[in-house]
C-alpha cells in the first residue's frame, strides 16, 4: 500500500511541476500576444494617418491646381 501511495506521490509532484511549467509559458504568451496587439495597433493608426495624409495632399492639390505651388517660387533666391 505505501508503494502505491508513494507512486502516487511521485506523480502528482509531476504533475504539479508541469501544471507550473504550462503557466509560466502560458505567461509568457499573454505578455508575447500582448506586445503584439499593441504594436499591431500602433502600425494600423500609422498607416490611416498616412492615409489621411495623402488623401488631403491630393485634395488641396487638386483644388489649387498649378497656381497652389506658386508660392514656393518665391522662396527661391
Amino acid at each position: 500500500m505505501e508503494a502505491r501511495l508513494g507512486e502516487v506521490e511521485f506523480r502528482l509532484g509531476d504533475i504539479e511541476a508541469r501544471l507550473g511549467q504550462m503557466i509560466r509559458e502560458q505567461e509568457r504568451t499573454n505578455l508575447i500576444v500582448e506586445t503584439y496587439q499593441k504594436a499591431s495597433g500602433q502600425v494600423v493608426t500609422l498607416a490611416f494617418g498616412l492615409i489621411a495624409i495623402a488623401t488631403l495632399t491630393i485634395i488641396f492639390s487638386t483644388a489649387l491646381g498649378n497656381h497652389g505651388l506658386s508660392w514656393m517660387h518665391s522662396l527661391r533666391p
